[in-house]
């Protein structure tokens, strides 16, 4: 039961991260490298909490993948974290593309001859 309090504490803090919406693009990668990095910090003790778990307990929270009752594979917590993960590192990773100039349009469209 640590273990899950820990998971419960760790995923609070995770949570309490935010991206101030006018930061610049470097100050959101800091930042969001710190996420992945808590991300990192949280997967041993989900793999250490799904060892220690029961088999016969009846549980709301999937901590690995499993099996549902349609017969095909949902993600647990840990798939969840990997995915995103992934989706963070993609957003650090992405390159800048400057925006596209347009002509300016020429001509009085108001209705004027």
């Amino acid at each position: 039961m640590k273990k899950m309090t820990k998971i419960g504490v760790l995923c609070l803090v995770c949570g309490c991260y935010s991206i101030n919406v006018s930061a610049d693009q470097a100050q959101m990668n800091q930042t969001l490298v710190q996420v992945v990095q808590q991300l990192q910090q949280l997967k041993p003790l989900i793999a250490e909490a799904a060892m220690e778990e029961p088999d016969n307990m009846k549980s709301s929270v999937h901590l690995t993948a499993f099996t549902g009752p349609d017969g095909q594979t949902q993600n647990g917590v840990m798939e969840d974290l990997t995915a995103l993960q992934s989706g963070i590192e993609q957003i650090i990773n992405q390159q800048q593309i400057d925006p596209r100039t347009y002509a300016p349009i020429s001509g009085d469209y108001l209705g004027g001859e």
